[in-house]
């Protein structure tokens, strides 16, 4: 099987991206460097006449850009890098699709992206090591050679065999969570196994994977179900607070509400109240949980109109272009999930001082200015790949971000009332399972990023940041655009984190 290296670059009239990094560098650094960017693939699997075809065919322009299977390296300086193993890399993924169609090749074929940068001028290691920590983000990204790498081949697991589930006593239930890898705690796993011990069935891998998807804290919320006993208020805003507080009380015994006091109880308690004081007639209801969906309508017909918001700030303080990204991407999916098309988006971020020095930047972690301007490229990325409008962008500046990166998106979808059905599902029907093969995470992103980490999860939980495949969301909208299909689906949810 033939290994091939392909490096591309623009040709100096077109070599924007290069210029862009120089003066990146230099208004982060406070140094001027002279350096070109190149794009590498790692190609594997094709012939020499394939491969020509592919890399100046599909991976390059021979009118714009510069192609070669070699770097001349000799005298100068280079740094290299490549995402993570288990990172979903766009790039290598639809380089590779685009290969497959046109050339018809079988799964031999294999594709890898790095990105080059090559120095025209000697730079000092001091440099070069300041450059290097600016450029590179060790949550997603590692340094390389440019030696030739093995490209690595998508590896399909083996289904564990929990058909005895019911019969394993708790140190084999121990094992068993090691081996799937699950995140659900032993308690819970022997709560799961007692529910299938009461209905004598036996139980799947998928299943497994399902409750530890849907029980995590990303999609349950369980923090924010903790009963709250002793409320007490302090701060700037304690009287307005605590003003606040006393009125939820008093409105919950108003409408007659037993339940614990929690978290989620005060962010729900409004539209409870609002809904028993008959003020959210339009507001439609249903045992699907996905966006808020009310009905609207004109002179010809009745909608559907959903709204739908998320925030991603933690996965965007470590991972910005990503955590922006599917923070939008994640937000599109439960409207999309209620079978209505997203076409409007709006974006509120904060952040502290994004131009202070970078030398001035807190320990472990990443430069305020690189936060937000990858941020932003990464919510415009998604929004323009799936073609939809963002109407309003409000950025918010105040040292206090500086803590932590304040990042919501936030869409609007309708769809025709008639086209969608909710019903109750029934033994016998089918269910599909959309998504998560954008990386180690996809399905499992939700219970992954659920539980607590370290210093050492660099090493053990890197690939549970969310990378989103928003072309691949597209095919979805397009999919739940035609009224036949929608007729079809009796009930459909968001799972979180990449499906």
């Amino acid at each position: 099987m033939m290994k091939n290296q392909v490096f591309i670059r623009k040709r100096e009239e077109f070599d924007g991206v290069s210029t862009a990094l120089c003066e990146k560098i230099e208004h982060a650094l406070h140094t001027r460097v002279k350096a070109t960017l190149y794009a590498l693939y790692e190609v594997e699997g094709l012939s020499e006449s394939a491969l020509a075809y592919f890399q100046e065919e599909i991976l390059g322009d021979k009118i714009t850009d510069i192609i070669t299977n070699e770097l001349d390296t000799e005298g100068k300086q280079t740094l290299a890098y490549t995402f993570l193993a288990g990172h979903f890399d766009q790039r290598a993924y639809y380089a590779l699709q685009a290969g497959k169609m046109a050339l018809d090749h079988t799964d031999q074929f294999a594709v890898r992206s790095s990105t080059v940068l090559l120095f025209e001028e000697k730079i000092s290691d001091e440099l070069m090591e300041k450059i290097r920590i600016y450029l590179i983000n060790p949550v997603d990204t590692r340094e390389r050679s440019l030696a030739f790498e093995q490209v690595p081949k998508a590896q399909v697991k083996a289904m564990a065999d929990v058909s005895s589930l019911t019969e394993m006593n708790r140190d084999q239930l121990n094992e068993l969570r090691g081996e799937l890898g699950l995140t659900m705690d032993l308690d819970t796993l022997a709560y799961v196994q007692e529910y299938y011990r009461t209905e004598h069935k036996s139980a799947t891998e998928t299943e497994l994977f399902l409750f530890d998807t849907y029980w995590s804290d990303h999609c349950r919320h369980t923090t924010f179900l903790t009963t709250l006993t002793d409320v007490s208020f302090a701060g700037v805003y304690k009287e307005e607070i605590e003003a606040s507080f006393t009125k939820y009380l008093a409105q919950r015994e108003e409408i007659g509400r037993k339940k614990d006091i929690t978290l989620m109880d005060l962010a729900t308690h409004s539209a409870r109240y609002l809904k028993a004081k008959g003020q959210l007639d339009k507001v439609e209801v249903s045992e699907e949980i996905n966006a808020c969906s009310v009905y609207v309508s004109d002179e010809h017909d009745e909608y559907l109109l959903m709204f739908k918001n998320e925030t991603h700030n933690h996965p965007t303080e470590i991972e910005p272009f990503g955590g922006a990204q599917t923070c939008l991407g994640g937000a599109i999916r439960d409207p999309l999930s209620g079978r209505s098309f997203v076409y409007q988006g709006i974006r509120i971020t904060g952040a502290a001082d994004p131009t202070v020095d970078v030398k001035e930047t807190m320990e472990n972690k990443l430069p305020q200015s690189t936060i937000v301007k990858e941020a932003a490229r990464g919510f415009s990325s998604y929004g323009n790949q799936i073609g939809m409008a963002t109407t309003l962008v409000k950025e918010i500046y105040h040292p206090s971000y500086v803590a932590k990166h304040l990042e919501l998106g936030a869409v609007v979808g309708i769809t025709p009332k008639a086209e969608v059905v909710r019903e109750r599902p029934q033994p016998g029907d089918l269910i599909v399972l959309l998504g998560g093969k954008t990386g180690k995470d996809g399905i499992g992103g939700a219970s992954g990023s659920s539980v607590s980490h370290t210093s050492e999860s660099l090493d053990t939980s890197y690939a549970q940041i969310q990378k989103g495949n928003p072309l691949e969301e597209r095919k979805l909208q397009r999919l739940f655009r035609n009224p036949e299909v929608k007729k079809m689906i009796k009930r459909s949810n968001d799972f979180g984190a990449g499906g």
